[in-house]
């Protein structure tokens, strides 16, 4: 055999291979990401706990069934679990939040997803009455969302409640 023709021969098999993979790709519906989590999805999981902040500000909470599992857990920062299928707590607690005040907002300064797990940085705001008069509120406060069939499963929050309950002067200032 000539050189030529061994050379024709491994750039026609590797031809083969070549559209043989992305026949394979285009068919099965693969990404350019063929192992782990694919972009799609992980934007996915942002998108779904975005639309729950926007729901959140709108002060509308109506439709909280098609962001939240039904098994949904709520670990609380004082160490409590709660179960959403058991306990309405958390949606009581949201309502009276938000129909206390439409003030009231998030505002998101970064959400980060990795894996089953979105991130989000916010700042909440709002107008509050006290005792004194009106009191603006203006807190960091980061959640931490675990999101399974594109809902939320888990939500873990931090918020200095301490600075909350002092521009809301429920606390004497240092």
């Amino acid at each position: 055999m000539t050189e030529k023709y061994q050379l024709t021969c491994f750039t026609a098999n590797l031809l083969r291979t070549v559209l043989t993979l992305l026949a394979f790709c285009i068919f099965f519906g693969y990404s350019a990401t063929l192992f782990g989590q694919s972009k799609k999805s992980k934007n996915t999981n942002k998108e779904v706990v975005q639309k729950w902040f926007d729901m959140v500000n709108r002060h509308d909470i109506s439709e909280m069934n098609q962001i939240f599992a039904a098994d949904y857990i709520w670990h609380t920062m004082d160490g409590k679990d709660i179960h959403s299928s058991q306990d309405s707590s958390h949606v009581v607690f949201l309502r009276s939040v938000l129909d206390s005040n439409p003030t009231f907002r998030y505002e998101i300064v970064s959400i980060i997803n990795e894996g089953d797990i979105v991130a989000v940085n916010t700042i909440f705001s709002g107008k509050t009455q006290s005792p004194s008069g009106e009191k603006s509120i203006k807190v960091k406060q980061m959640f931490f969302y675990r999101l399974s069939r594109g809902l939320i499963t888990e939500e873990w929050e931090v918020l200095d409640t301490d600075l909350m309950a002092k521009q809301m002067g429920r606390i004497c200032p240092d």
